[in-house]
């Protein structure tokens, strides 16, 4: 049994927020709204109005950039016995418990997010999460069922994640207001079964015919709950003092809204496989691979893919090697029942940004269609070199993935939000959801350089390891039919999220 627990400080690479933080006043004594977003106040722009005294001795050290404060306690358990003579029984699993905090966009006292009687010096929301892992397993297997080698094995998984809004408010529920909301919870079960088969077979000469076989079935399931009504919910309460005094306040926990009602997903799936491999090795040199897999998911129908792999031993350490397989991955179930409401920067303001389900009235009419699986081709070739204490492989590849899953771009047009609107799917500013948006190629080169060595009574070793890939766009989707008939041009993938694709990531070490 291993236990462990870990505290982990937070980091804070912020700088002093020099905006200006509350109301103006004009020549008639009026509060008037705050400047900018960026670099106003005592900063980079002109202010409105006539700045209030305590702009001068606010402290200004009010946003956190950088690493969340985290703990994490884990325990695991491996286990291992015979039950009987030619057979054993095995166990493995563990839990672990991660809890952290991450601390959003500081609201400023002139804000219209703000209850000014409750923070008069504005607030920064913070989100309280709790995710909890929990797996077991456990087998029986041995080396003589019909001569086979064999394992027969079922593993349940669960996660559960709890997140939490503190030190929040609802500006529509007035001074009334909670500041601590659930904002969501969800959890994952997943419960795999598996009987693996293994042989080796004489075929008369040096090396046997190594073959493998097998079978499983899996349950998995994905639940996504609503969070606090007062989360998402209007109070009713206008925004109560300054410019905007009257008018509607911001309906919603700060800095997103709970998850609502609408928003709950339960979505379950089974699956079997079975497979089958073979490996042999001719004239002492050349090893062939072959590998085929037949898979049934209840809501995607079956798939087949298959593996081809090759070494062959040249001279003086020198050997080359190659593959050739099709790849198939269903979509999670999270990856098609998710939402959520977030606070991020767009064109310089703040705005809430909903990620809606594929299946939501809101994806929908922004034009979300079910999700496809991905597939993919992939082949890669290469050369092994061996000789003593060193070793050095480098192998080029390719790896083609037809309707890969991506968040689609991030729609803000004001013809899309009153769309929504007028279809009761308001309360944010954008929206963006995953969808099969295009096929990728990735193209690559892999060198890895090993070298071991006795040293006295110690082991001296030394890898250096490179790698250089670029991603291109076989296709990308256009802009979705029901926003063209609004008039908006925005692509389905826009630059953006090409960008992170083929960018986020250097494609050589530096």
């Amino acid at each position: 049994m291993t236990a462990s627990f870990q505290q982990h400080e937070g980091t804070d690479r912020s700088r002093a927020d020099t905006r200006q933080q509350y109301f103006g006043t004009n020549a008639a004594g009026r509060p008037t709204a705050l400047s900018g977003n960026y670099g106003s106040g005592t900063g980079l722009t002109p202010s409105n109005g006539t700045l209030d005294p305590r702009e001068a001795t606010i402290d200004r050290n009010v946003f956190r950039f950088g690493d969340q404060p985290n703990t994490n306690a884990q325990l695991f358990y491996n286990f291992v016995a015979p039950a009987s003579e030619n057979v054993e029984i095995y166990a493995f699993g563990g839990y672990n418990r991660l809890d952290g905090d991450i601390e959003y966009f500081f609201r400023r006292a002139g804000q219209d997010e703000t209850i000014r009687s409750i923070n008069p010096d504005g607030y920064r929301p913070i989100l309280d999460s709790k995710i909890e892992n929990l797996s077991t397993a456990i087998g029986l297997r041995g080396d003589n069922l019909a001569g086979f080698g064999w394992d027969l094995s079922t593993v349940y998984g669960l996660n559960t994640q709890d997140l939490n809004y503190d030190n929040s408010v609802n500006v529509s529920y007035g001074t009334s207001t909670p500041r601590r909301f659930n904002r969501l919870r969800s959890d994952f079960y997943q419960w795999t079964n598996n009987l693996d088969v293994t042989r080796e077979i004489s075929l008369g000469d040096a090396e046997p015919l190594k073959v493998a076989a097998g079978l499983e079935y899996r349950e998995e399931t994905y639940r996504l709950f609503s969070g606090a009504p007062a989360g998402y919910l209007n109070g009713g309460v206008p925004i109560l003092d300054g410019p905007n005094a009257g008018r509607p306040a911001i309906i919603g926990a700060q800095p997103g809204p709970s998850n609502s009602a609408d928003d709950r997903a339960s979505l379950s799936r089974r699956s079997w496989a079975v497979y089958g491999d073979a490996e042999k090795t001719l004239f002492d040199r050349l090893l062939l691979q072959g590998t085929v897999r037949h898979e049934n998911y209840s809501d995607f129908g079956s798939t087949t893919n298959f593996k081809v792999a090759g070494r062959l031993g040249l001279f003086g350490g020198l050997a080359a090697r190659a593959s050739y397989n099709t790849g198939f991955r269903a979509p999670a179930l999270a990856q098609s029942g998710y939402n959520a409401s977030n606070t991020l920067i767009l064109n310089g303001q703040q705005a809430i940004v909903r990620v809606a389900s594929v299946d939501s009235p809101a994806a929908r009419l922004a034009g979300a269609t079910d999700l496809k699986p991905e597939q993919s081709r992939n082949v890669s070739a290469g050369v092994v070199f061996g000789a003593g204490s060193f070793t050095a492989t480098l192998d080029a590849y390719q790896i083609k993935v037809r309707d890969r899953i991506a968040i689609s771009s991030t729609f803000q047009d004001t013809r899309l939000t009153t769309c929504l609107a007028v279809n009761g799917q308001g309360n944010f500013s954008a929206l963006s959801y995953l969808t099969n948006a295009v096929d990728t190629k990735t193209r690559g080169v892999d060198l890895v350089v090993n070298y071991r060595s006795r040293i006295a009574d110690g082991m001296f070793s030394g890898t250096l390891a490179g790698n250089y890939n670029k991603t291109v766009f076989d296709r990308i989707a256009g802009t979705p039919a029901p926003l063209a008939a609004l008039g908006i041009t925005t692509p389905l993938f826009d630059v953006t999220q090409q960008l992170r694709f083929s960018d986020s990531l250097p494609r050589e070490p530096r």
